[in-house]
């Protein structure tokens, strides 16, 4: 669980405590954020991963309080407490083989109300993977549920990875 205490500071404004998850942290891509992290007051960060020699690799700065070697989605279960995080950030998760729409619901459970959940992804993968098809529609169906919001638009995020745009989606638990 990260622990980020906000002050008065440029990074966070208001005084509270948050609790940050990084999702499939594979290829130590989400160890720059937890560095960006540290200044604003973030002491605690918990991370996910199916692999337990990822986690291992990418905790080489100790960045990660608790570590989960868990899949998400389809019946797969984080041993995480429901609305245990403020925050929840993945970076190119979601892609064939790992992540898609089913990890949502998991990703919501263990999200507090009013938590954000951000990710990022490859344009392209709706074309190419039968699981990602509908991608948009899935994310649109929880929003009309009245599950989570959009908290800032989708964003395109021009050459991406390996030439392909991105897309930056960030939401908000209702």
């Amino acid at each position: 669980m990260a622990q980020v205490k906000k002050s008065n500071s440029s990074c966070l404004s208001e005084e509270k405590w948050y609790f940050l998850l990084f999702v499939f942290i594979g290829l130590i891509l989400m160890a720059p954020s937890g560095l960006i992290l540290r200044p604003c007051g973030c002491t605690n960060i918990d991370a996910v991963d199916s692999s337990k020699d990822m986690l291992a690799l990418s905790n080489k700065k100790q960045l990660y309080k608790k570590f989960y070697v868990s899949l998400l989605g389809g019946q797969h279960k984080a041993p995480v407490q429901d609305e245990t995080y403020d925050a929840i950030i993945a970076s190119g998760t979601f892609a064939p083989g790992h992540l898609n729409s089913d990890a949502f619901g998991d990703l919501i459970r263990i999200a507090k109300p009013g938590a954000i959940i951000t990710w990022s992804m490859r344009s392209d993968y709706g074309p190419s993977s039968p699981k990602f098809v509908n991608f948009d529609a899935e994310v649109e169906d929880l929003v009309k549920n009245g599950v989570w919001r959009h908290h800032v638009p989708r964003r395109t995020i021009e050459s991406y990875l390996l030439g392909s745009d991105g897309y930056i989606y960030t939401m908000k638990k209702i």
